[in-house]
């Protein structure tokens, strides 16, 4: 479904990731870990066609990914509140973006009982309520790839739990991605995790890995913090 082949990313000088190379199917929720800064988003952002590599090739359904034109159809972004119109009420929105599925529209409002934030203007919403409008909008491109970054950022207990839910369901007939920086988070929802540190990605299985790894070996959290 995914192949990424010798792929590299730079800004300017500085080097994002450094010959790439990796494959992903469907049926996989893929949790994406790693200090800020070492490219977490902007890998999603290729995988999107926001960014496109430097050197190197990714292919979505056998077609390499240039552009978000290419992605089309094949891929929904998770993107931060900074798309959202202070303005705009909830419904709004979901009438603005275009492709939506109107019954996944409908069933992931119910799902959320996100109905009546959707009358009021994005400027009253909380952080949580706006990642719940995020995700329905993303949810309702009806994508087989789901890219969430911070997904899980803002939410209250239940809508969190109703999140994960919903992430182990969806995972059944697509590939989802999902970057946090909560390591109980990715250990334990993620079928495969991706660690990412010195211009590298890494994938173990979460057999592999456990919270005392990650906090030793990738984010060097010593015995005095």
């Amino acid at each position: 479904m995914i192949e990424i082949r010798d792929m590299s990313k730079q800004f300017g000088s500085t080097t994002i990731f450094h010959n790439c190379n990796l494959t992903f199917e469907k049926h996989s929720l893929i949790g994406c870990i790693g200090p800020n800064g070492v490219g977490k988003t902007t890998f999603l952002s290729l995988l999107s066609g926001i960014f496109k590599a430097t050197t190197g090739e990714i292919r979505v359904f056998d077609q390499t990914i240039n552009s978000t034109a290419d992605a089309v159809g094949k891929v929904s972004f998770f993107l931060d509140e900074k798309i959202l119109s202070q303005e705009l009420t909830g419904k709004q929105h979901l009438e603005a973006l275009p492709n939506l599925n109107p019954e996944l529209v409908k069933e992931y409002v119910a799902y959320f009982s996100f109905s009546d934030a959707l009358k009021k203007k994005v400027k009253k919403y909380s952080l949580g309520m706006r990642q719940l409008l995020l995700l329905i909008m993303t949810l309702s491109l009806d994508t087989d790839i789901l890219l969430l970054d911070e997904v899980l950022n803002g939410l209250d207990p239940k809508n969190r739990k109703l999140t994960i839910r919903l992430l182990n369901k969806l995972k059944g007939n697509k590939l989802i991605f999902f970057s946090s920086h909560q390591l109980i988070d990715v250990t334990e929802l993620s079928d495969k995790i991706l660690i990412f540190t010195h211009q590298k990605i890494v994938e173990y299985s979460k057999e592999e890995i456990s919270i005392e790894y990650l906090e030793q070996h990738v984010f060097n959290i010593g015995e005095a913090i």
